[in-house]
């Protein structure tokens, strides 16, 4: 193996050395396919390289699964095509009838399914094989044989170049988006305790960090796939996300509640705040420079919290006030409690 390759930032010079691995990679896999086969006198072998191209994706995780599920998809629609065929290819008004209550099921199975590309592959091989040798079916069983083994063969091919040149793990993706989370959410922090940042300023960062949460959350599931040492710690990381996205939920309710104490001229009443929203900032941050475990500095910030609600200044709040400040600290309590559990 010549190597595990993180994946960083998109427009780096890495990055481009990437794309050139990977245009590298598909090529190498073509041609190999090409040449097998040549050898073992394939006549039409387009339906490998097509395979190649579709399961090449950015990391091995998601090839191998996108690999597996159209091996199934395949090996699913070429049974059903020739049963199809065995008993409807006498009358192509039955056999359209029967395509359609396959197409049907196939349909609604897609749309609950964890792996809707495989259903999709299914659905479509039978018209494949009833279509294309329409209306003289003699060649009908060879078509479909060597389209499941030109398939087979291609992904294989690639799945074998994909593990020996570069491998791309999921693992390094998943550990790189969530240090960017940790990273944006303390520069939200960090800009909630300068009150003269912008509203709009944050919606910016924290919709950047809205995508990135949603990329971690697919890359978790393929890392769970392709990275060993993710898969040992499973249960880890899965906490670890989940208090990620514990994180940017309560964000983006704060966000909401430091507007609505803003426009109830509670400037005093929020400068106050300032030592726990700092406590916090400062976990975030460590969590984005990779600290993850066993950090001494993990200290309770609802301490700073309780702090403001025992103040006597809290009783002169009036009534709406004093709502929108018990909401205000409901959530950064929330995202005390989720950013001290991705420590523990």
């Amino acid at each position: 193996v010549l190597g595990s390759t993180p994946l960083p930032d998109d427009g780096t010079p890495r990055q481009r050395t990437l794309h050139l691995q990977q245009a590298f990679k598909i090529a190498l896999s073509l041609v190999l396919f090409y040449a097998f086969a040549l050898t073992v006198n394939w006549d039409v072998s387009n339906y490998g390289a097509l395979a190649i191209v579709l399961v090449s994706l950015d990391v091995r995780g998601a090839s191998l699964q996108k690999g597996i599920a159209r091996v199934i998809g395949t090996t699913v629609g070429v049974i059903v095509g020739f049963w199809l065929l065995s008993a409807f290819s006498h009358n192509r008004w039955a056999m359209l009838a029967a395509l359609n209550a396959y197409a049907f099921v196939i349909a609604y199975g897609m749309q609950g399914s964890r792996k809707p590309y495989a259903w999709f592959v299914a659905g479509f091989v039978p018209f494949v094989i009833w279509g294309d040798n329409y209306p003289n079916f003699q060649n009908a069983f060879y078509f479909g044989t060597f389209r499941w083994l030109q398939t087979t063969t291609g992904i294989l091919i690639y799945t074998i170049v994909d593990c020996l040149f570069w491998p791309k793990r999921a693992g390094a993706q998943l550990a790189s988006l969530q240090r960017v989370i940790w990273a944006k959410l303390s520069e939200l922090m960090t800009l909630l305790g300068k009150y003269d940042s912008t509203h709009d300023q944050r919606a910016k960062i924290q919709t950047e960090t809205a995508g990135q949460l949603a990329k971690a959350q697919q890359s978790l599931s393929l890392a769970l796939f392709d990275s060993e040492g993710i898969r040992r710690e499973k249960q880890d990381w899965i906490l670890r996300q989940e208090a990620a996205a514990d994180c940017v939920n309560a964000y983006q309710l704060l966000e909401e509640s430091i507007q609505s104490c803003r426009n109830l001229k509670m400037q005093d009443s929020l400068e106050r705040l300032n030592p726990a929203i700092e406590l916090i900032s400062g976990r975030l941050s460590r969590l984005a420079d990779g600290v993850t475990s066993g950090d001494s500095t993990a200290q309770d910030g609802s301490s700073a919290l309780g702090e403001v609600m025992d103040d006597p200044s809290w009783q002169s709040l009036s009534r709406p006030q004093r709502a929108a400040m018990s909401c205000l600290i409901d959530q950064l309590q929330r995202l005390d409690e989720a950013s001290r559990t991705a420590l523990s």
